[in-house]
């Protein structure tokens, strides 16, 4: 009897949506499903997404270095269904968790892309959620969220959950305090976005300083937080709450949200909530890092040797090359945007591109981008993860490092308006490279080994 209850009531539900549906243009819609252990989820997850009535949409799956058959699973699964040019798949060697993985990706979505969440666990609700939510977006609409179901409902009473989900409409005090985050979190699945909203919350928002074992690295928990809270706060008004069931939430997995370590969970919930809020906006911002792209590269190049740098000016053609010295005392006369600063005696570093580092720059909103000398820094284990080392690419704060002096850095890219601070916090006695590498709390550095 409850069986034919639930089929009866998602019949209803099914039918309302595929009646509300007209035809309009398909937009193109991005759906993204990371996976950790899922072998036994796979096929549902993919299965429901494959099976949308809707055509203008492509897949991308991360496999975050499972140790069970889960990725020998997600390729056969593209392989018989005939998904490869729909489908990119990204097999992690080595495991870097959900947020890590969703800062990667979602820079490689357009900015009109819409952007769709799965947890590699979950499923869609039916074939038709892609184009419903296609609807939405017809509207003045930066963010969606809304209700899901918990299934199997016996395991979700167990642990204290109605099967139905707690997502609701945010208070209208909330709203007009432009409070979020001193509210209940009610951004539930399925979430959904443009591809540009995210690539403006900054890096930093995204890192912890306080969580034990994870200190420099992204939000191992609470990573629902640490996304959306800024991304509710820039779209503010424009944010839509979807209150019929188009997200199914299995609680039956052993990797759902509340059964990890608590501990873990709560405390990165705290250190998100004390951040700084975001300013909403009032209009999309397409296209932000397209002229760091195209702009020609005018850098001050600060080093102690010029001449060890003649063979890099074809890199940077419009830049000055100046000593250390003769760089801090005409730095209130600089117009351009970036400062270079070498402190390596030999030649340039064969594998640095300051193109690329001003793009890391600008994407992150970082305060520095540094590459170091791997093979210099004493213990450097010690000082950042293995999986930072083999990646050959970090990103640190404060509480990161362990001693400045273990550092051997080859060069630091910082905005000239960042340079001129630090030349006036550098008055106080500190060595330049100290003084780069004390970032304050709420800052970040990109760093790169050469």
């Amino acid at each position: 009897m409850k069986k034919h209850v639930l089929y009866t009531l998602f019949l209803a539900v099914f039918i309302a949506f595929e009646l509300s549906i007209y035809c309009t243009e398909e937009k193109k819609i991005v759906a993204i499903t990371c996976m950790y252990n899922n072998e036994q989820w796979v096929e549902k997850n993919l299965s429901m997404i494959i099976s949308q009535k809707y055509h203008n949409f492509k897949i991308i799956i991360v496999d975050d270095a499972s140790t069970d058959n889960t990725s020998s699973i997600i390729q056969t699964f593209i392989k018989s269904h005939g998904i490869e040019e729909k489908t990119t798949f990204i097999q992690n060697k080595l495991r870097k968790r959900k947020l890590a993985n969703l800062y990667d990706v979602l820079y490689t979505v357009e900015d009109e892309e819409i952007v769709v969440i799965i947890d590699g666990d979950d499923w869609l609700a039916h074939p038709y959620v892609f184009s419903y939510i296609n609807n939405l977006y017809n509207t003045d609409i930066f963010f969606t969220y809304g209700q899901y179901q918990n299934i199997p409902a016996s395991e979700s009473i167990a642990w204290g959950f109605n099967p139905m989900g707690y997502a609701k409409p945010v208070p209208e005090f909330i709203v007009n305090n432009q409070s979020y985050r001193k509210g209940p979190f009610y951004y539930m699945h399925l979430r959904t976005f443009k591809g540009w909203i995210f690539k403006l919350i900054q890096l930093k928002d995204l890192i912890t300083d306080t969580v034990e074992g994870f200190v420099g690295d992204f939000f191992p928990a609470s990573n629902d937080l640490a996304m959306y809270y800024p991304i509710v706060e820039m779209a503010h008004t424009k944010v839509h709450f979807v209150k019929d069931i188009v997200y199914m939430r299995n609680v039956s997995s052993r990797l759902v949200g509340f059964k990890v370590d608590r501990t873990i969970q709560v405390n990165a919930g705290q250190e998100i909530k004390r951040k700084k809020p975001y300013q909403w906006l009032e209009k999309p911002v397409y296209r932000h890092l397209d002229q760091v792209k195209k702009k020609d590269i005018d850098v001050i190049v600060a080093t102690k040797n010029i001449k060890k740098y003649a063979s890099y000016k074809k890199q940077l053609p419009k830049s000055t090359f100046l000593k250390m010295q003769d760089a801090a005392a005409k730095a209130h006369t600089f117009s351009n945007d970036y400062v270079l600063i070498s402190f390596n005696e030999n030649s340039f570093p064969s594998k640095t591109n300051i193109k690329d580092m001003i793009y890391q720059l600008e994407r992150t909103y970082a305060k520095a981008v540094v590459t170091i000398n791997k093979k210099n820094c004493k213990d450097s284990s010690a000082l950042f993860s293995l999986a930072c080392l083999k990646e050959n690419k970090i990103y640190a704060s404060k509480n990161k490092y362990l001693k400045t002096d273990q550092l051997s850095v080859n060069t630091c890219l910082i905005r000239t308006t960042d340079f001129k601070d630090l030349l006036k916090k550098n008055a106080k006695g500190s060595t330049i490279i100290d003084t780069l590498l004390d970032v304050h709390q709420e800052e970040v550095s990109v760093l790169y080994f050469s």
